[in-house]
């Protein structure tokens, strides 16, 4: 716990909250990995296949299921603090700010302006590149829903859902690190533009 000491509460719930997030989207993506290989051997009447065989391959399937799901549990759960202080040490590396930069109300607006507009950047980024991923499913017509869901099955849906919500923790992980390590960027780079006209 000692090395977690210097750390706010906050900083220490945004690094749980991320911690978690990869947990469960990397449950998710093997869920719907496994989900898609059986839509492509089986791609309906996969439980009317189940229920047809016998109670002890239903049990072995099921428990299979299980021992995997709390087999990824357990090993998160073992690593939960150490994977906590590494997101702690990535995102909120000590920061040392010029002193005299330290109290300019102009420096911090013009700094925190900044970096909302890198992430108006990074997000519409995201943004297009989906929305071009899922117009290419749909052979190129306008985006919709129902297209999406009439050329793909279930497993593919869920891939996709698990994907993007990896995605979105990814996201989320980096904007974190870009507002609270880019303020201490743009502040050194100012320091070295105001050294170098001295």
């Amino acid at each position: 716990m000692s090395r977690m000491k210097k750390y706010t509460a906050g900083q220490k719930l945004i690094a749980r909250i991320l911690y978690i997030g990869f947990v469960i989207t990397v449950i998710m993506i093997i869920g719907s990995v496994a989900w898609t290989i059986s839509d492509v051997i089986l791609r309906r009447g996969k439980m009317e296949a189940f229920l047809k065989l016998g109670f002890g391959f239903q049990l072995a399937i099921v428990g299979a299921i299980l021992a995997i799901l709390f087999f990824i549990l357990i090993m998160a759960y073992g690593l939960f603090k150490k994977g906590v202080v590494s997101i702690l040490r990535v995102i909120f590396r000590p920061r040392e700010l010029e002193e005299k930069f330290k109290n300019r109300t102009g420096v911090k607006l013009a700094a925190g302006l900044l970096m909302f507009s890198l992430f108006a950047i990074i997000i519409g980024i995201v943004i297009a590149i989906c929305y071009e991923i899922f117009r290419s499913i749909i052979g190129g017509s306008e985006f919709n829903i129902t297209g999406v869901t009439e050329n793909l099955s279930g497993g593919q849906i869920a891939l996709i859902i698990s994907i993007l919500s990896f995605i979105i923790v990814w996201l989320a992980f980096a904007l974190n690190y870009l507002w609270f390590n880019g303020y201490g960027l743009i502040i050194k780079l100012l320091y070295t533009l105001e050294e170098e006209e001295e």
